[in-house]
Parts: C-alpha cells; structure tokens; sequence
C-alpha cells in the first residue's frame, strides 16, 4: 500500500449537496468518492446528516452562498439571524427598498423583542457576517417601491425562455401555481337587499377560502385544488370520508395560505402527481413550478425533490405575466359564480328566501362546486393563459369561445329571476370586485414572526366547528336509504335521452354496494342478536 496520504478536501454546501442528488439517480458511492478524492466513510457521513445539510441550505440565499459555505455552524443568536431573515424575504418579495440603515435598525428592534440578556448593536461586523450566511450579496435598494415593472417582465422572459431550453423541457414539465381568496356565499347588494333580510357584509366576508390552481402550460395535467379553510374539520364533514374530497384541502386560523402549508403540498402532492404524470408520458421526472414571490411562499431552496424544483417570479413582475392571472383564475371564479346564482335560484324555487338558501351553503357545497368549476377549464383555456410568458406554447387551434360571457349571460338572466332590478353592469362589478378584498395570505408582522422563529414546529389548529357553527349536522345515510335512492336514480337516467351507458353502469354500481352493504349488516345484526338471547 502507498504510504501517501490523501490531501484534506473540504466541499462546499452546493457541492456536498450535487453529491447527494447524484447518489440519488444511482451513482456509484465508490466511483463519487474517487473522482472527488474523498472518503467513502465522508461521503457516507453526509447521506447521514442529509437532512441537516438540506435543513440549513433552506437559510441560505442564492448559489452564490452555497459555494462558499463549507461548515453547518450555526449564529450566535440564531433567533434573531433566522428572525431577521424572515423579514428580509417578506420584504424583499413585496419589492421593498431596503438600505443598510434599514436592515441595522430591524435587527435592533427584533432584537428588543426577544428580550435577550446579552447587548446587541447591530454592528457593521454582525450585519456583513448576517449578509454572508444568507449569500446576500447587497442590501441597498434605492428608490421607492415599485409598481408593475414592464422591463423587468421582459427580462424574466428571456431568462425563462433560456431555462427551460438548457434544461430540454417541454411544456408539459411547467408549471404555475397562485393562490386566490374566495368569498364563497356573497351576493350583490342590491341583491341581498331585495331579500328584505337584514344582513351586514362583514358576516358574509367571514364566508371565505383560498383556492390555488395549479396546471402545466399546455394544459395536460391539472392538480386537484388546493384548497384552505379555517377548520381542520368543519361541520359539514361530519360523516365525510375526507379522501373523497375532490380537493387537497387543508386548514388555516384565517384560511391563508403559509409557508408550511404550501411546503407539505409541494412534497405531499405536487411532487408525487407530476412525477406520476411524466412517468405515464414516458419523460424524465424533470420539472419547473413557476410561483410568484409572496410571503407566503418559502424560498426556492426549499422547494427541490430531485430534478423538480421552484422557479420564483421577481417582484413586480405578477400581474403582468403570472400565467394563471392571465384569465384562468378569472375564468375559475365567474364559473364558480354561475353554478353559485343556480344553486341558490334553485333553492328559491323551493320555497327558500335569498338568505336561507346562502346560508345553506356549506364549505363542502363550495368545496364541490369550485372543484367542478376546476374540471371543467379547457386546456385551451390554460395554454393561452401563458401566451404573455410563453407565447410558443398556444398553438393554431386555440381559438376557445367567449366562455366567460356566457357565464356572465347567465348569471345576469339568473340573478334577475330573484331581482328583476339588477343590472348586467352592477353583476359584472361584483364578479370583478367581491373578491378584491379576500387576501390569500397573512403578512407577518415583527411578534408574528418571532413566534414563528421561536416555535417552528408549533401548528396552529381553529375551533373544528368555528366556521360552521349554525350550519345543520349532515345525516349519516342508512344503507337501506342509499340503495332506494338508487334505484330512483336509476329510473331517472335510464329515462334520460342524454344519459350514456357508463351513467348507468356507474349508478348500477352503487346501487348493488348499498345493496351488499344492507344484507351484510342484517346478518351482523342477527348473529350479534342469537347471542344476545
């Protein structure tokens, strides 16, 4: 054996972590070892600290940190330094100009609040140390806030255009995700007036969700909703198989979306579903997701499985190329608004008054409408959506009707059943504007953020019933109930000229497992009962 030692190497954070991606697709740990002349026990020892490395590079700010940094050591006062941190990113995802000065000053007043022992100045040693463990390169940013930055939209589409093509990405591995509040029951005023009922609109604002639709470009592979209600089981769910559900729904104090929330849906849901989806087209399990920078957003870093990772937008940039701001999320809504005016015109028809048949609805009726609003937006729809961003990805026959007038038609024609007095004018206002108010996420405020930092792992979790509280119990269905309403279902759909043959098939279905399930239960019952005698 050679007598020579091998010479000391120390990786960088990006390296060590290229290491455990490359691991990950099958390399060799003997053959990695050798190119970067490295032990195989400290190659083995990184696989073991995985989740440290992974854990402390979601602190680190650009590509740029990652090579530098060698070590996982950790700041002093590492509340403040990830506190400080977690202001720097809302503020800089909103486009705040932030200076020096700025940056020292919050430092000191976080560092007030966690009411630590130790004296603290915020001296220029700390701050470009702070600076240096986040990769922040420079803190001055001049000038006022800004507003939709055109330049900055033309850029961001050159450098995306140049991603996706080095990556060899076809349209079908882009996505786009962005979250909207909904005001699931309100009506126009002049509506609810009409209703000679005494409601304020502070009550139905309470009445929200957060949707966030989620697609790739060319409209092939939508996601289920994400959708976010207050309660982690309201009423309506009572006897409710929550799997059955159309949506990935979870919940939130104020029906917001956060940052943990939005990291368990990218690896609970996102991942898996693309990966299953490429797999099917026979593509690598190579994608980009596409978001804007909200706070309610973790930073890229954090959002990596693989060859799947985030992409973020500038700031500024959203509302000018955001594909899903480009008319899919309008279209979501004005479909949701129309299946919404149906419902509560067929509730008047059966006696109801405007109020009774709003208050009615439950989240679940939402939950179900707005997922087959969801279902029902064409891939032609999605493609154009992304014309702004991508202009490559429409193709010659994405020339879809004026959808969204239609819908508009018959919410006018709807709502003037109940109100002959209202106009089409004020119906558009309130398609456009019910919403304008209904924010999807919380800006974190200095104590917000320190309890975050302070206690990371601690989820809030709402009242089961808070959003809820005066809507009836759902009744558990008996099998003997289903199966006679079955058969009537039957009857119905074989009567039906438009029914297909699969309705039937599918009804049929149900009928004989309501059906089983009965005998099933008499005979439990009977066997329970001789030996209770």
């Amino acid at each position: 054996m050679s007598g020579v030692k091998r010479k000391h190497v120390t990786l960088s954070l990006n390296e060590k972590l290229a290491v455990l991606q490359r691991l990950d697709k099958g390399e060799s740990l003997q053959q990695i070892a050798k190119e970067l002349n490295v032990g195989v026990t400290t190659i083995k020892d990184w696989r073991k600290n995985r989740k440290d490395i992974e854990s402390y590079t979601i602190t680190i700010d650009g590509e740029n940190a990652l090579k530098h940094r060698k070590t996982l050591k950790r700041a002093k006062l590492e509340l403040l330094d990830n506190a400080l941190w977690m202001w720097f990113c809302q503020e800089r995802r909103k486009g705040t100009p932030i200076s020096g000065p700025i940056l020292k000053e919050k430092a000191i007043v976080l560092h007030k609040k966690l009411k630590a022992e130790s004296e603290f100045a915020a001296s220029e040693g700390w701050i470009d140390r702070w600076k240096n463990r986040h990769g922040v390169r420079f803190v001055s940013i001049s000038g006022e806030k800004l507003s939709a930055d055109n330049e900055a939209a033309r850029e961001f589409c050159v450098k995306f255009q140049e991603i996706f093509k080095e990556n060899e990405m076809l349209p079908c591995q882009v996505y786009n995700i962005d979250e909207t509040g909904l005001n699931f029951k309100m009506l126009p005023t002049k509506t609810l007036a009409a209703s000679n009922e005494s409601v304020t609109g502070t009550k139905l604002m309470k009445d929200r969700i957060t949707v966030a639709p989620c697609s790739n470009a060319d409209g092939t592979h939508k996601l289920p909703l994400f959708v976010i209600g207050k309660s982690k089981k309201p009423r309506a769910f009572k006897n409710l198989n929550p799997s059955s559900l159309p949506v990935y729904y979870r919940n939130q104090k104020s029906a917001w979306m956060d940052c943990n929330l939005f990291k368990s849906w990218f690896f609970d849901e996102f991942v898996p579903s693309v990966e299953k989806n490429l797999k099917e087209k026979k593509l690598p399990a190579r994608a980009i997701l596409l978001l804007d920078n909200a706070p309610s957003h973790p930073p890229e870093q954090e959002l990596v499985k693989g060859d799947i990772k985030a992409l973020f937008l500038p700031p500024n940039v959203t509302s000018l190329i955001q594909p899903m701001d480009q008319g899919a999320i309008e279209w979501l809504k004005r479909r949701y608004r129309r299946k919404y005016i149906s419902s509560i015109l067929e509730k008047s028809e059966q006696g109801f008054n405007i109020f009774e048949a709003m208050k009615s609805l439950t989240i679940k009726d939402a939950i179900y409408t707005i997922a087959a609003s969801w279902d029902e937006l064409k891939p032609d729809t999605l493609r154009k959506s992304w014309r702004k961003l991508w202009p490559e990805v429409m193709t010659e026959t994405d020339q879809t009707e004026d959808q969204q007038n239609n819908d508009s038609q018959e919410i006018v024609k709807d709502l003037q059943t109940l109100d002959p007095n209202v106009l089409a004018s004020e119906v558009e206002d309130w398609i456009t504007e019910c919403d304008k108010d209904c924010d999807s996420y919380e800006e974190l405020d200095d104590d917000q953020i320190l309890a975050a930092v302070i206690e990371t792992d601690n989820k809030e979790t709402a009242n089961e019933d808070s959003d809820c509280e005066e809507d009836e119990l759902p009744t558990r269905i008996s099998h003997t109930d289903a199966k006679n309403a079955f058969d009537i279902a039957l009857q119905y759909i074989e009567q039906n000229p438009t029914s297909t043959p699969m309705d039937i098939l599918w009804i049929k279905k149900w009928r004989d497992t309501a059906a089983k399930s009965r005998i099933s239960c008499a005979k439990q019952k009977s066997i329970t009962d001789f030996f209770t005698k």
